[in-house]
């Protein structure tokens, strides 16, 4: 169902013929209602568990993300913009361009859990519950490689499938966890259901691509577009792993210096905290593959010309200011 389809009459003639911002809004509509739900629901669902855990356990869980959020930076190796652009630019090279990043990424993701198994043990060498739950909620980065459909889906103008996936997975996520909580589940519990949910992000992707024509056995891997990205990738490798570092870090200096219980608390808090910093991410998702697609549709399209193209983007959340 299209957002614009729910605009007023006023609205949709304004936009009439202009499908790059009607596009746009129909994308940024469904992102916005997955990251509102996700929020709202990660906010009442996370306040719980963190109520029925404890400070230490919950902390201990935490520490665990954290370790696993920072190597997970480098395990993406920045790929994901660089595709993006690549599969708008060369829609008819996909098959070869998507086979060649998920081998790239599912190498990078094997080697970033067992570097997590490796930071877990070096960080505490003695505790061995600390070791297995960052082993388990590594296993997240095995199946975050599937992301890829979403990068497919973003190059086609259709980010809100990717969208309705994670909202499924989300809340079949949030009922395991409200069930783990009523049974009373250990901590390893929860760990394995934050890990469960990429993989139900990954069972809708692909649940989804298949209904729409597509097929994994076709990928390829090429080994000259594989050298090509990770050239191109390097950077946004770096400026991601800066990013995550400084996002998590902390969480994994207090569990050192202060204990898991001292996190805990401070982790239950941050989580109230960030519930808004979805809303900058919807804006690149949305605007970076119109961007490309624009520039590859006029080759001679100048700075001006960019400008103007971003702000007729951006004004799919001021429709009403559209000229």
């Amino acid at each position: 169902m299209a957002a614009s389809d729910w605009l007023p009459d006023f609205l949709r003639a304004r936009l009439q013929g202009r499908s790059t911002v009607v596009r746009a809004l129909d994308n940024s509509a469904w992102l916005f209602l997955d990251q509102a739900l996700r929020m709202a629901g990660g906010l009442i669902v996370g306040v719980w568990l963190a109520r029925y855990l404890g400070p230490a356990h919950f902390g201990l869980l935490s520490y665990a993300q954290a370790i696993v959020g920072v190597v997970g930076a480098c395990a993406a190796l920045g790929l994901n913009a660089v595709l993006v652009r690549d599969l708008v630019h060369e829609p008819d090279s996909s098959d070869d361009f998507l086979g060649t990043a998920f081998m790239i990424k599912g190498a990078a993701a094997a080697a970033g859990w067992l570097v997590c198994g490796g930071l877990a043990w070096l960080l505490s060498p003695t505790d061995f519950q600390m070791h297995g739950l960052v082993l388990i909620v590594g296993l997240s980065l095995i199946f975050q490689i599937f992301d890829v459909l979403d990068v497919r889906f973003q190059a086609r103008g259709e980010a809100y499938v990717a969208a309705w996936g994670r909202m499924a997975g989300f809340a079949l996520a949030s009922a395991a966890r409200i069930a783990l909580i009523l049974w009373r589940a250990p901590v390893w519990a929860f760990a394995a259901a934050a890990a469960g949910e990429i993989l139900l992000y990954a069972i809708g992707w692909l649940m989804i691509g298949w209904r729409r024509g597509l097929r994994v056995r076709g990928w390829h891997f090429q080994g000259r577009y594989a050298r090509s990205l990770l050239l191109q990738s390097w950077p946004l490798t770096l400026s991601g792993l800066a990013i995550y570092v400084q996002a998590y870090i902390d969480q994994v200096m207090l569990g050192k210096m202060l204990g898991t219980t001292e996190l805990g608390q401070y982790a239950a808090a941050l989580r109230i905290v960030t519930a808004f910093a979805f809303l900058p991410m919807v804006l690149q998702t949305i605007a970076a593959p119109e961007i490309t697609r624009a520039k590859r549709d006029h080759e001679n399209l100048t700075e001006g010309d960019c400008t103007i193209f971003i702000e007729s983007c951006l004004c799919c959340f001021w429709p009403w200011r559209c000229r």
